[in-house]
């Protein structure tokens, strides 16, 4: 049997771009029947300003296991944090069960730790990614209704193409003042609204423009349903949260959906009321993926004011040993052990419970 002598973790460059495209393709679209292609529908993650974000190993001529990350900014209700979205993680079949992605991703998490990265997000959360202490966590609520009403007092309107590229500036004002989100420029609201997200085949995905009576544009919901499906998922959504809930049974209507599910930060009270109200269910859950705090000290030092909110008083963090901490606010201390646990223990409602944006899809990389 040929032994295979794998190479170092290496970083990609522009050159090899195309070469680690074609190889992931085999594995997440082999045989590209649809002729989609992972570059095409994670834009950003594959870009040539981000290509050097993907680490790989080859077996002396070509990429054999590779994973992908894209450096973010989030908002979390005025707190700005790094992060790091790790997705697009393969290995060819014939090269599996040698820990190539393992040794892969702790170079991925040496690298962003050591360059002040605050989070890591990851797409899934198999026992690869929980191994490596990335977690289940942050308190999200799924909303899952039946045949809404129609809207009142609210103007809906179905975008195309072109009128999405056209207000993407209004689009990106308004989803700015949203308290948990990421920090998106225009340049990448144009991108995601001419992605592939709306244009997947077996997909159909909108995005619907919600206008107040003096014709302001006050909100915005992306949403989306597979061919013969009946229930309708809202993706994204930015701005009033009564104009949004009043929209909801006509945006249902339009994509002839009996159902519709959304997703609510378990922070965002206003929403969360709105829709008890509307008799909307309300599950409670984590979010998308899994998460692990990568430089704590960086990562407290940011969150500093919210946590003082959420403890009541000033605090300290101390670093007792490697992954070991100890909390003291006021007169409680909490001693805390391993990432996993840092990481529940800054996330979970019995932790200090703060706000994560939604991760979903990581944020459409």
């Amino acid at each position: 049997m040929l032994h295979i002598v794998y190479s170092g973790i290496k970083r990609a460059t522009v050159e090899k771009r195309r070469l680690l495209i074609d190889s992931l393709d085999s594995v997440f679209r082999p045989g590209n029947v649809e002729k989609s292609s992972m570059e095409i529908e994670f834009p950003h993650l594959f870009s040539e300003e981000n290509i050097h974000n993907t680490f790989y190993i080859d077996d002396g001529t070509s990429p054999v296991s590779q994973a992908s990350v894209l450096l973010s900014k989030v908002n979390i209700n005025g707190a700005v944090l790094d992060v790091a979205s790790l997705g697009s993680v393969s290995t060819l079949k014939e090269h599996r069960h040698k820990g190539l992605s393992t040794r892969i991703i702790n170079e991925i998490i040496r690298v962003y730790t050591e360059s002040k990265i605050d989070l890591l997000l990851v797409s899934g959360e198999i026992e690869l990614y929980t191994k490596l202490n990335c977690v289940k966590t942050g308190r999200v609520y799924t909303g899952i209704a039946h045949d809404l009403p129609g809207c009142k007092n609210y103007t809906v309107k179905k975008t195309n193409i072109e009128e999405r590229i056209k207000n993407s500036k209004d689009y990106q004002q308004i989803y700015r003042k949203e308290k948990f989100r990421y920090l998106r420029t225009e340049k990448d609201f144009k991108t995601l609204l001419d992605s592939v997200w709306f244009k997947r085949i077996g997909f159909r995905m909108e995005l619907f423009e919600i206008k107040n009576a003096g014709e302001d544009l006050v909100a915005y919901v992306v949403a989306f349903n597979k061919t013969g499906n009946n229930e309708l998922i809202v993706m994204e959504y930015a701005g009033s949260r009564r104009a949004i809930s009043s929209s909801l049974g006509k945006i249902a209507e339009i994509m002839e959906c009996n159902t519709i599910r959304l997703k609510i930060n378990g922070d965002d009270i206003e929403f969360l009321d709105i829709c008890s109200s509307m008799e909307i269910e309300l599950k409670e859950g984590n979010s998308q993926g899994t998460v692990r705090v990568l430089n704590s000290k960086s990562i407290f030092q940011k969150l500093e004011p919210l946590i003082r909110e959420k403890s009541g008083s000033e605090f300290d963090i101390n670093m007792d040993a490697d992954e070991s901490w100890s909390f003291t606010p006021g007169d409680v201390d909490k001693n805390i052990n391993g990432y996993a646990e840092l990481t529940h223990f800054i996330f979970d409602s019995n932790g200090l419970g703060l706000p994560l944006m939604f991760t979903d899809d990581l944020n459409y990389i």
